[in-house]
């Protein structure tokens, strides 16, 4: 059986992390992927696995460093067409 319930926590993180980095104007971004560490250990205690702690902790410490890649590798891509863009401005 696929689990379609992972890739759906990874999403919820991202969304209430960017959330509370605008709410807190950007005064806690070095504790954001603690954050987000937390908050998939928790899931994954919580509703991924609640009758198997170490399962739920080990699932849980996947989904919040899933979740705080892919926040890295987006801002990547932002950066780089950035980059393009102001390259192509500038070469004209």
């Amino acid at each position: 059986m696929i689990e379609y319930n992972i890739p759906i926590l990874i999403s919820i993180i991202i969304g209430i992390s960017s959330t509370l980095k605008r709410v807190f104007d950007h005064k806690y971004d070095r504790f954001e992927p603690l954050f987000k560490l937390s908050l998939g250990i928790l899931a994954g205690v919580i509703y991924t696995n609640p009758h198997n702690i170490k399962l739920g902790i080990l699932e849980g410490i996947i989904i919040g460093l899933a979740a705080n890649g892919f926040n890295i590798y987006a801002q990547g891509i932002k950066n780089g067409y950035a980059n393009i863009k102001m390259y192509r401005n500038n070469k004209r």
